[in-house]
């Protein structure tokens, strides 16, 4: 595709990107994109995915090994997985799984668990439904707070979703 070198300043020169390519990465005004520059190229890529390119995976969990499943979710997050669905039977399990992505994973947080399903997302993504899914996690720690405060009060659990609820503001005021 060829497009034309327009002036702009006295030292600037510009090229208008193909308007089917800004809608496909969900791009507007100001939005930033990255440029590559090797060997006399330059390539011009969306900071954001485009939905199309989200990377879901799921399955069922039988084995709650700590080895087993630290193995488990490093593979998931080499390979790329952006949302994780497990099947889960046992709700009482959830507490591992929070531990394991806690201590070894930056990028992965649980969302959500409904209908047996434990829903785990990678926040690194920078991606419109991932932001999505940032709030379900927020409104997720809520509903367990408030389950909490109707049962017993356990102040070491608030003070732990506290500071989840922080990670997770402090994150999404830096996307947004």
């Amino acid at each position: 595709m060829e497009r034309k070198l327009v002036k702009q300043g006295a030292n600037t020169l510009f090229v208008s990107l193909p308007s089917t390519w800004i809608k496909n990465n969900n791009l507007l005004k100001g939005s930033v994109v990255n440029l590559n520059i090797k060997n006399n190229k330059i390539v011009v890529s969306s900071l954001f995915n485009n939905s199309n390119n989200i990377k879901e995976y799921s399955d069922k969990i039988t084995n709650f090994d700590r080895i087993y499943l630290k193995s488990f979710f490093d593979n998931l997050n080499k390979i790329g997985y952006d949302i994780i669905n497990l099947n889960i039977d046992d709700k009482k399990s959830i507490p591992i799984f929070e531990k394991i992505l806690n201590e070894y994973f930056m990028n992965l947080e649980i969302i959500g668990y409904e209908n047996k399903i434990l829903k785990i997302s990678n926040i690194a993504t920078n991606n419109l439904l991932i932001i999505e899914n940032l709030l379900t996690k927020i409104i997720y720690i809520i509903e367990n707070l408030l389950k909490m405060l109707k049962s017993n009060i356990d102040l070491n659990e608030i003070d732990r979703y506290n500071k989840q609820i922080f990670k997770l503001k402090s994150y999404m005021q830096r996307v947004l």
